[in-house]
């Protein structure tokens, strides 16, 4: 049996029924979706099971992990660094990936990013999101802080055009696969918006730069990824890439980037890319 585990609160974020539902048109009876809690025990799931992780409560991973099935479980500093926005910069520069640089005092006329310390799925990322005064920056951090409970972030604002670059480790050689895409989406300065993000409005095009998938590759390994990433950058007009975001838990639709920049970059249908993605899974 294939399990799909997520928790409620996380369930919009990672594994909605609708995208649930195109895994189940893949493996049918095979696959269940299960909503975990700290006091589950998995008592049905054995060593001859593959478990996906849909979760960032370590106290789950690790129940699943002592199951002994194989999973898509990542380290504690992996999770760690992919879910903290300011934590994993440094890490990143020594790898010699480009990010932006935070701004401890902000002052009128700058342009600047705000956005979510840990955040998922562009919440609160809006045109907003994109400040030039301090009072600006101000009602962004309060709205993020009230709306997520969450500290908020200030960077350079990074001019230029989005990409997505989707990873899917390759246990032959260690050597993820990389499938670099850029985007376009209607959205006045030229941000993934969380109105946009839900809208399926966006076009792709396959961008096989040398550059942007070495970028992508040394950020995957950087941070000690050992399964599958969707990493986020912006094509600056000088040709350098910025590594804006890293998604550990990509959605996993028919209909998703993770999908999508495997099947325009490769042409690898979306039946052979998620049973790929299970084929990660291992036992720690």
């Amino acid at each position: 049996m294939i399990y799909v585990v997520t928790t409620r609160p996380e369930e919009h974020a990672f594994m909605p029924e609708e995208r649930f539902a195109h895994l189940k048109r893949v493996f049918g009876d095979e696959i269940v979706r299960v909503f975990a809690t700290r006091e589950s025990d998995f008592s049905d799931i054995g060593e001859d099971d593959a478990v996906l992780i849909q979760t960032r409560d370590r106290e789950v991973i690790d129940r699943l992990v002592a199951t002994g099935a194989k999973t898509t479980a990542e380290s504690r500093e992996t999770v760690r660094l992919t879910h903290d926005k300011e934590d994993s910069k440094e890490i990143l520069r020594k790898a010699g990936v480009l990010v932006p640089e935070t701004v401890i005092e902000p002052y009128d006329g700058g342009v600047y990013f705000v956005k979510p310390m840990h955040g998922e799925d562009s919440n609160c990322i809006d045109n907003h999101s994109i400040c030039r005064t301090r009072e600006e920056i101000r009602r962004k951090v309060m709205e993020i802080e009230g709306v997520l409970g969450d500290n908020a972030i200030i960077e350079e604002f990074v001019e230029g055009r989005d990409c997505t670059v989707g990873l899917l480790m390759n246990p032959a050689d260690g050597i993820p696969f990389c499938w670099p895409v850029i985007l376009d989406y209607e959205s006045e300065f030229g941000i993934l918006t969380h109105e946009l993000k839900f809208k399926e409005v966006d076009k792709s095009y396959p961008l096989m730069d040398e550059k942007l998938m070495a970028a992508a590759r040394a950020a995957f390994l950087a941070v000690g990824a050992k399964r599958y990433m969707r990493i986020d950058f912006r094509l600056r007009p000088d040709g350098e890439y910025v590594l804006i975001d890293l998604n550990l838990y990509p959605c996993l639709g028919a209909t998703d980037h993770l999908a999508g920049c495997a099947k325009e970059c490769a042409g690898i249908s979306y039946e052979d890319f998620i049973r790929n993605v299970i084929a990660t899974a291992s036992r720690n």
